[in-house]
């Protein structure tokens, strides 16, 4: 019990000015899960979206400047443009989207509307269960899956040159959380789990994680990516050397 009273301390200490308002418990149960998975693919996307935006800007400029058609993708002062804008725009997403303090404090209050105190209390002490955190785990890797495939039946991966690093570290990230979400479902070896996953708390506590906090994820993600364009604008003096010297060479 110590321990979870210190847990709750340090939770507060980060929280509490900006989130009176969301139980103790509810924002420590929300910062159980670790969503390394969905870190990455919402690299691999961000990453996507960073380089078209900057492609973008990088297109105007030479229509601006009348550059001629070798003004492309392939120019190596191009490159080095994009390379800049993009390194800058992701400095951003990592910054903004890693601070889970856009998520935690919502996914608290949305434990609040669902569950009572007392449900709060025991999902809590469970979740601090060896049984109950590789539950955590295999909720998170649900979360992931809902994630990417929410995101591929949109169609918004697009596997555009430059994200192979993305895509490489999130494909790999999601193949060992799947291995390891696997579940016991024999009785004797995992009493306790099957407990927890088939009962009301249970069932309504993964409901909302996968529909619920999925939906935060995804619109999170969707308003980083609109916001690509005038990021790229932002950052645009950092690619203002590489512009001057390729008009000189006009």
């Amino acid at each position: 019990m110590g321990k979870v009273l210190m847990i709750i301390a340090f939770v507060l200490s980060n929280y509490a000015s900006a989130n009176d308002n969301i139980s103790h418990t509810s924002l420590l149960v929300a910062q159980q899960h670790k969503l390394g998975v969905v870190e990455a693919i919402a690299l691999f996307y961000l990453k996507q979206e960073s380089i078209l935006a900057a492609r973008d800007l990088l297109k105007n400029i030479g229509l601006k400047y009348n550059f001629n058609s070798s003004w492309n993708p392939n120019n190596t002062k191009w490159k080095l443009a994009e390379n800049e804008l993009v390194k800058s725009i992701m400095e951003d997403y990592r910054s903004d989207f890693l601070d889970y303090k856009w998520l935690y404090p919502e996914w608290g209050n949305i434990l609040d509307q669902k569950f009572t105190n007392q449900e709060m209390i025991f999902i809590s002490e469970h979740f601090l269960t060896p049984v109950g955190g590789k539950q955590v785990h295999i909720i998170d890797h649900q979360i992931a899956a809902h994630v990417q495939n929410s995101f591929s039946l949109a169609g918004k991966f697009q596997n555009i040159p430059g994200t192979e690093i993305e895509l490489s570290d999130y494909q790999n990230r999601f193949s060992a959380s799947r291995e390891s979400a696997y579940f016991a479902t024999n009785d004797i070896k995992n009493a306790d789990g099957q407990a927890f996953a088939l009962s009301d708390i249970g069932k309504r506590y993964f409901v909302v994680c996968v529909l619920q906090v999925v939906g935060i994820i995804n619109r999170k993600l969707y308003q980083l990516a609109a916001n690509a364009p005038a990021t790229a604008l932002r950052y645009s003096s950092k690619v203002d050397v590489i512009i001057k010297s390729e008009l000189q060479t006009k």
